[in-house]
């Protein structure tokens, strides 16, 4: 009885700085864990470090929300990926003026208070906003005023603003303040997810795969992050073969094993990487360079596998065929 009480008297005193909060489906049309992924999440460390709201490193300083990736760089291109609105409400701000171009390139903008980008706010009643960053220039598709249904599109992912990666960039306030939708009822403790904003709720991955394929020479990082072509087939003359893989939320001691299996069972190259720092993004490659007149025909398989721990965080295993 005592601990009942308790509860209700805290979820009691929790409920009025939160009144109206809004359920929120997914911001972006995708496939969490296979087409899109989170990167970072809110900073929850009042001081110069950060830290995400299960006490991980997947954030970093005064990170004001959640990013949502796609894998590369060439996804913004053509029809692109929607943003959706996380929740209905009515259009109160945009932005559509600034270029698709990542910070860190020769060409990019001064981007000082325009972090965002092009973008969107949305307000959802008593308090409450939601903010959508980094869309691609001319795709806003709502105009200020405008009323807007949970899940209607808003307009595309971009890589405008303050941002190296395609993402969506979704900032939740209330009053004012930054909330974090995985973990609303604590602004700066770290550890407890019994509740959400994310409605279904939506789970933690302590980092990953982004993708992972073949290819017939030694790719660099600005390949990798572009996105090179995924390969089902090469010819038997190809120059080399080499198998990639694409992670986030690398940390230090993690360990990556990348493996080639030809045709007839055995590893053609077999190659593990011990992982010095925390990393955000990273790419880690092997292979080898034709040396007979031939490779042999027939059905290879790429393997690669991330573990921290000595568990088992992601793998993957795509099939190739050499003719």
């Amino acid at each position: 009885m005592i601990r009942t009480g308790l509860i209700a008297w805290l979820l009691a005193k929790a409920a009025p700085a939160f009144a109206g909060a809004p359920e929120l489906s997914l911001p972006i049309d995708c496939q969490l864990g296979i087409s899109c992924f989170i990167q970072q999440y809110v900073d929850l460390d009042p001081g110069n470090g950060a830290r995400d709201f299960t006490c991980g490193p997947l954030s970093y300083d005064k990170h004001k929300g959640t990013d949502i990736r796609l894998a590369f760089r060439r996804q913004i291109k053509g029809a692109g990926v929607r943003v959706l609105a996380a929740a209905s409400g009515t259009v109160s701000a945009l932005r559509d003026e600034m270029p698709d171009i990542a910070q860190g390139d020769s060409k990019a903008p001064d981007v000082t208070a325009r972090e965002c980008g092009n973008g969107v706010v949305l307000d959802h009643g008593e308090g409450w906003q939601t903010q959508y960053c980094h869309m691609r220039l001319g795709s806003i598709s709502v105009v200020q005023g405008q009323k807007v249904k949970k899940g209607a599109g808003l307009g595309l992912v971009g890589l405008s603003g303050n941002t190296q990666f395609p993402h969506i960039h979704l900032q939740v306030l209330n009053g004012g303040a930054v909330v974090d939708p995985f973990h609303p009822f604590s602004a700066t403790t770290c550890g407890d997810n019994t509740q959400q904003l994310w409605m279904p709720s939506l789970a933690y991955v302590p980092g990953g795969l982004l993708a992972a394929g073949f290819a017939t020479a030694a790719l660099d990082f600005d390949e990798i992050r572009q996105g090179p072509p995924i390969l089902a087939n090469v010819r038997d003359d190809a120059p080399a073969l080499t198998f990639w893989g694409y992670f986030y939320g690398l940390r230090a001691k993690d360990v990556v094993n990348i493996s080639i299996t030809m045709p007839n069972g055995e590893h053609l190259i077999r190659q593990s990487f011990a992982i010095d720092r925390n990393r955000a993004i990273a790419y880690r490659l092997t292979g080898k360079k034709r040396i007979l007149r031939r490779w042999p025909v027939g059905q290879y398989a790429g393997t690669v596998s991330l573990s921290r721990g000595g568990i088992l965080i992601d793998t993957r295993t795509v099939p190739l065929i050499i003719r």
